[in-house]
């Protein structure tokens, strides 16, 4: 189209339109850009609440009585998500380590700042899973005697479960 003036061009209807499929894609990309700056930060808050999840959970089926199973089923369910997530953002944030690390762009001063920012991130998330490990641990070595049908399936499948 051409417009002799600016009104002319503001009135035409033959202005670029996003159209069904490319307004998607666009979503699309906008996410996956999105989601490549959430990869940075591992989300240190859902391994607490495992922790804190598997003690309630052993808490609760010592109690005289038990726990409710439909309870049990959404606890459970609810620690195996957020223990998922947490797995995921290890995996996302040491995708992006390795991104970084491999960037040609930086000079040797910017590299290293990076390298020193992110192994001093590294150590933090180490330190945070050493200092929750062994209350995970823990807390599914109370609810262990608690679940007799999975020692016997375990014992049976080798899986390598304690029993």
């Amino acid at each position: 189209m051409k417009a002799s003036s600016i009104t002319e061009y503001q009135r035409s209807r033959a202005r670029y339109q996003l159209s069904r499929l490319g307004e998607r894609i666009q979503r699309d990309a906008d996410g996956a850009l999105a989601e490549a700056d959430a990869a940075r930060e591992v989300s240190n808050e859902l391994l607490a609440l495992v922790e804190r999840g598997l003690r309630e959970l052993a808490e609760l089926v010592s109690e005289p009585g038990g726990i409710a199973p439909q309870d049990g089923l959404e606890r459970v369910s609810t620690l195996f998500v957020q223990f998922a997530e947490f797995a995921d953002s290890i995996r996302d944030f040491y995708a992006y380590l390795g991104q970084v690390l491999a960037r040609y762009d930086l000079d040797s001063a910017e590299y290293q700042g990076f390298k020193e920012l992110l192994l001093d991130y590294v150590e933090a998330i180490t330190e945070d899973v050493g200092f929750r490990a062994p209350r995970i641990s823990a807390a599914l070595d109370a609810l262990w005697p608690h679940l007799p049908g999975a020692r016997k399936s375990a014992g049976r499948q080798g899986c390598g479960l304690r029993g």
